[in-house]
C-alpha cells in the first residue's frame, strides 16, 4: 500500500487546526443542536413565566440564550 501526499495551503492547515483545538471549557459543538436548545429555551421562558416570576432565573436563562448564539456565531 502506498502513502498519497496531500498537499494544503497555509489558509486551509490554519482551518483545519482552528475547527480541531478545543476552546476552553467549550466542546461537543453542534449548530443545530445549539439551535435547537434555543428553541427550547424560548418555549420553557414561554411556559413557565407566570408560574415561577423570578428575574435572577429568567435572567440567567437569557443568559444561557445569548451564550448559545455566541457560539454559533464564532463558529465554535
Amino acid at each position: 500500500m502506498s502513502k498519497k501526499v496531500i498537499r494544503i495551503t497555509e489558509g486551509q492547515l490554519k482551518k483545519i487546526i482552528e475547527n480541531t483545538i478545543l476552546k476552553e471549557g467549550t466542546w461537543a459543538i453542534n449548530e443545530n443542536d445549539i439551535l435547537e436548545m434555543i428553541k427550547e429555551l424560548e418555549k420553557f421562558k414561554s411556559k413557565w413565566w407566570n408560574r415561577v416570576g423570578d428575574d435572577n432565573l429568567y435572567d440567567g436563562i437569557d443568559s444561557a440564550i445569548i451564550r448559545l448564539n455566541e457560539l454559533v456565531k464564532d463558529n465554535y
